[in-house]
């Protein structure tokens, strides 16, 4: 068949089918990448960038080219081709196999994969580059040797870039709305595709006649006909070859200057928008982040946009047109490269100044597409050029590609401290890849002949018949002659492909659907709507289908587990879809209370108060609606969209029941209404069972890990916050003031009125908090009137820096011994939940200065010094607390030695300080604010559900005894996301109309909690077998639980991400509990 439609043909003419299929996983896997990096809480983009993906190519490529001057490429191509296929159809399952039990949006399972499966992450990666740069080798190969002329290059490569475009759209938007894994899966198809039949099919214009002719796209031999037919082409573009001298000097002035232009554009790139505002220093230039255009929605979108305007100019001719017209302008390439500079300036400059000229966000597509308007003008400023290898023409098509993700990291992290090695990486490895792809890989064309391949050498030393070949340069002519002479695939094994081809994606989608349990369907409205009951521990995605929508939903199971100590909450997520009508409306929301089973008849647990709470769980609309986090108290609503729709319900079991198992039923009465203007509804009632089983033991009411959750919102809903804090296990961040003393004129305390600070105190225990702070200033317990000291008259602002050390200091010293006599005394105690009386002494501690290491020198040394002084001259038992991040050098041991209690922010894993201070017996508390990265946990609102549970986790298994975040409802949104430092960083609670909404955040951090309360009752039972019972079997039992716990972390803080091998944890460490619990 020697023509094709006209209509087709104008998407199907002079394509590279294998250049696509490479540059489309390169497209998808880097735009999945660049929108993940912001939503998941700022993955660490700088190492990511460089050390995943450029680090191993600069390995990967120098061998590559070097191997170009052994084998064939075309051997190289499907040896690299087949080794990335198999990489990428197995992420693609691996993927899947984690979607089958979370239902997170795609940039999380994004998240996920990159992290806790970096090698599988890191190879598809790292081979990507090096087959684009065979890929594009071959094709540059290809142009010189049928000297094609610069509207057909052009226009070829116009057709490549469409073709990409297209493809990577079907294929996001199969990873948005159905599954991260099959897209993949899908991608890995493509390549068996470009494997099997090299290439598919290509369409090229003869320059003699205008006819369509079917030929071959990959470098195999030509038929002496088609050999005659390039020879034969008509040299109308001769101006285009061999008019401008080859020359080393001229060649590295391009290299250059291209090299700093795209490093330079890559660096300054605004990957967020810029904002002006007003400070008290005056106007400020600072980066905000715009939500809504930092998802895969908008780059989808984006896509469109490129897939209309490039359709549209291929049906209407006007980008042939427009490329004739251009090839007759004798400085075309010039002209090209100005207009690529022009057009990313604007767009540059509009970011900058905070516009978008389209509604999408261009940093994140930037990337890739830049790299065609590269290749465009590369290769039409080289084709020119008289000996021109296509090694090196690749070789500066990556060094330019490396320039750009380079840069673009190196911005983002601009003024990290992690920035130095990152310039050091850069630099050296770009001028290494310089110095070797320029020096030392050969030019080399591969031209047809009669009976085999010629591989002819443009090198003089190789053109000397008298050079003898080496035992290994006849072993790789054998391996090229092999593979050449059987380059016709037998037909059995072409079936055999195709048949695995087919066989691949089918099996890896099924497979797993057919395993999966984690999302129970429970109920089936007519096949128009679905119930399904989904894991709290999974953040349900608005598009998300249960088992990707493959599996049937007949045959549902109503009935839900959970199993629960006594004095414990716990919550389920139940997931409404329409799936056929999209026009419900739920009426009513109620439960009727658990029964015993032995009494069903009788309501042992009523649905009043904290004992049942139902909330419609709604998407974060500034993270663009991905993130499914605010908690609504139930009330009647209307759903019409076809989209997931969740409620939360939580139930607490009170501590004074009895254990065993109990039954109750939750009720949905739902509306089924055809179209929003049909009168006529229908109205069910969808019934839901609740089996509960009561564990024989109870948590304590009292918190085992303390901590300082922060409300700074001086709102008349506090009290209500509080009684919030008390339900998730939660202490507020409170604070007392020191009395003030009188004293007598020869310094001593005369007196301290206590009556202020106790009534503070009880307060704060009265809200379940049972951690106190201090601020201490030297004035702040002093007289507040002038006293007389030793004849001499001070008053509270001078008295440390007028009178003798030796008279303040003993004033200092008596007034903490004091106090602390005064804290330890047996008046001041409480009873914890083991009985044991508590005194407030051992909670109380001084508050330092916050982050100090961050403060200038003076102020920084004088913290310091008043450290000291608190610790060796007045001699204070009560503990200093100082936060810090990340302290170096001489600072980080000056802070060590003179405080008692480090509260660090946490990174990827535990840092060297911080080691050392547990060895040297100090306390050590963690706290975040917007961060830590993934997987770390943390708080934030785009974090996956295993960060916030793995919280107490990582208190637990670390040994930290305080987790502290600095405020839950921040009082401002803030300038670069939402509220405080964007994504709504360490910010638990909504504000919503006359008052605050609830998130699953703070539902999740509570199951953290009470996961503690189980380890910690795990790890005193068995220390009370020990001392007891040293022989009783439970002990290793016990132990071998614990081990597993403290298997929860890998390396590193990254947390287990299965959370179904936590449930059986718990239930096992519950099951032995029952036995041996102490409480």
């Amino acid at each position: 068949m020697n023509r094709i439609p006209h209509f087709t043909s104008k998407f199907f003419k002079n394509i590279d089918s294998k250049w696509i299929c490479i540059f489309t996983l390169f497209v998808i896997n880097v735009l999945l990448y660049e929108n993940s990096e912001p939503l998941s809480n700022y993955y660490d983009s700088s190492p990511y960038y460089l050390f995943i993906i450029i680090v191993p190519s600069l390995f990967l490529v120098p061998i590559t080219a070097l191997l170009i001057k052994k084998l064939d490429p075309r051997v190289l191509f499907k040896m690299f081709l087949l080794i990335e296929t198999i990489l990428i159809i197995t992420y693609g399952i691996t993927a899947m196999m984690f979607q089958t039990y979370n239902g997170d949006n795609l940039i999380y399972i994004t998240g996920y994969m990159m992290i806790y499966h970096k090698i599988l992450f890191w190879s598809m990666l790292a081979l990507m580059l090096p087959l684009l740069y065979l890929a594009t080798y071959t094709q540059i190969t290809l142009f010189k040797q049928e000297k094609t002329k610069f509207n057909v290059v052009l226009n070829q490569q116009f057709n490549n870039f469409l073709s990409s475009i297209f493809i990577s759209f079907i294929l996001l938007v199969i990873a948005r709305y159905w599954s991260y894994g099959i897209s993949h899966i899908l991608v890995g198809t493509l390549l068996l595709f470009a494997l099997i039949e090299d290439p598919l099919i290509k369409w090229n214009m003869s320059e003699t006649t205008g006819e369509k002719k079917h030929i071959s796209t990959t470098s195999e031999p030509n038929t002496q006909d088609s050999k005659e037919a390039h020879l034969n082409v008509k040299s109308d573009n001769s101006d285009i070859y061999n008019s401008v001298t080859s020359s080393r000097a001229k060649n590295g002035i391009i290299i250059f200057i291209l090299f700093i232009f795209v490093a330079t554009i890559a660096y300054l790139w605004p990957t967020d928008y810029i904002f002006l505002w007003q400070s008290d220093e005056g106007p400020q230039l600072m980066y905000f982040i715009r939500d809504s255009h930092q998802t895969i929605d908008f780059t989808i979108k984006g896509l469109l946009v490129f897939i209309t305007v490039g359709s549209v100019l291929k049906i209407t001719d006007i980008i042939d047109i427009l490329i004739n017209k251009l090839s007759r302008i004798k400085n075309r390439e010039f002209l090209l490269g100005i207009s690529a500079i022009i057009l990313a300036f604007f767009l540059w400059t509009f970011m900058m100044l905070g516009f978008s000229p389209f509604p999408i966000r261009f940093s994140l597509l930037i990337t890739p597409w830049i790299m065609l308007l590269m290749q465009c003008w590369i290769i039409l400023i080289l084709l020119k050029r008289n000996v021109e290898s296509p090694g090196l023409l690749s070789a500066i098509l990556f060094i330019s590609s490396l320039a750009i993700w380079g840069m673009i990291a190196l911005g983002i992290e601009a003024d990290s401290d992690f920035s130095p090695i990152l310039w050091i990486s850069m630099i050296i490895g770009t001028g290494f890849l310089i110095f070797f792809l320029y020096f030392f890989v050969e030019p080399r064309l591969i031209l047809a002949s009669k009976k085999n391949e010629t591989e002819v050498r443009i090198s003089k030393k190789e053109s000397d018949s008298s050079v003898r070949k080496s035992k290994i340069n006849i072993i790789m002519d054998q391996i090229n002659n092999f593979v050449i002479k059987r380059r016709h695939i037998d037909t059995q094994v072409r079936v055999s492909l195709l048949v695995l081809l087919i066989l691949t994606p089918v099996l890896s989608i099924l497979v797993p659907t057919h395993s999966s349990s984690n999302f129970q369907i429970l109920a089936n409205v007519d096949n128009n709507c679905i119930f399904y009951l989904a894991d709290p521990m999974t953040r349900v995605d608005q598009n998300y289908k249960p088992n990707f929508g493959l599996k049937s939903y007949n045959n549902p199971n109503n009935t839900i587990e959970i199993v629960a100590a006594k004095n414990e909450f716990e919550s389920i997520q139940i997931v409404m879809l329409p799936i056929r009508q999209s026009w419900f409306a739920l009426y009513d929301i109620y439960f009727d209370g658990f029964a015993h089973s032995s009494d069903p008849n009788s309501v042992v647990i009523d649905p009043t108060g904290k004992n049942f709470t139902s909330y419609r769980l709604d998407y974060v609309k500034p993270l663009n609606n991905l993130v499914p986090d605010i908690l609504y108290n139930y009330s009647s609503t209307t759903i019409s969209d076809g989209k997931n729709h969740p409620f939360w319900f939580t139930f607490y079991i009170p501590e004074d029941i009895n254990s065993g198992s109990y039954n109750g039923t939750l009720h949905f009465e739902v509306v089924d209404r055809k179209t929003q203007d049909t009168a006529f509804y229908r109205s069910q009632i969808i019934q839901f069972n609740i089996k509960l089983k009561v564990l024989n033991f109870k948590i304590p009411t009292k918190p085992s890990l303390k901590s300082n959750f922060g409300f700074s919102s001086d709102y008349p809903h506090q009290d209500i916050v509080m009684d919030w804090y008390q339900d998730h296990r939660m202490m507020h961040w409170s604070f007392f003031s020191l009395p003030r003393c009188t004293l007598n004129a020869d310094g001593t305390i005369n007196t301290i009125d206590f009556t202020s600070m106790n009534d503070r105190i009880q307060e704060i225990y009265e809200y379940g908090t049972y951690t106190l702070g201090f601020h201490f200033a030297k004035s702040s317990i002093l007289p507040v009137t002038p006293f007389q000291v030793d004849g001499t008259w001070y008053n509270h602002t001078n008295y440390t820096t007028c009178a003798p050390k030796s008279t303040y200091d003993v004033t200092y010293t008596e007034y903490f011994s004091q106090l602390e006599s005064y804290l330890q005394d047996d008046a001041q105690t409480y009873l914890d939940d083991f009985g044991n009386n508590i005194s407030w002494f051992s909670d109380v501690y001084l508050n330092g200065e916050d982050e100090i290491e961050a403060r200038e020198a003076e102020k920084r040394n004088k913290y310091i010094e008043e450290y000291r002084w608190l610790r060796e001259d007045i001699g204070i038992s009560i503990p200093i607390m100082q936060t810090v991040m990340h302290p170096k050098g001489d600072i980080k041991e000056q802070i060590v030695n003179n405080v008692d209690i480090l509260c660090w922010h946490t990174v990827g894993f535990e840092m060297d300080f911080i080691t050392e201070a547990k060895s040297q017996n100090k306390e050590i508390w963690i706290y975040t604010t917007r961060g830590p990265r993934f997987p770390v946990p943390t708080v934030a609102t785009s974090a996956m559900a295993t960060q916030l549970r793995a919280l107490p986790w990582q208190c637990f298994v670390f040994n930290y005894t305080h987790y502290l975040i600095w405020d839950v409802a921040t009082p401002y949104d803030g300038m670069n996301g939402y509220a405080y430092q964007g994504w709504n960083g360490g910010s638990l609670l909504y504000r919503v109309p006359n008052g605050f909404a609830l998130s699953t955040r703070m539902e999740l951090v509570r199951e953290g909690f009470e996961d503690y309360e189980y380890f910690k009752l795990l790890k005193l039972s068995v220390q009370h077998l020990k001392d007891t019972d040293p022989t009783n079997i439970s002990i290793n039992i016990g132990e071998d639980l614990l081990n597993q716990v403290n298997k929860l972390f890998g390396p590193g803080y990254d947390a287990e991400m299965d959370y179904r091998k936590v449930y059986n944890y718990r239930y096992e460490i519950g099951t032995l509990l029952e036995r041996i619990c102490i409480l």
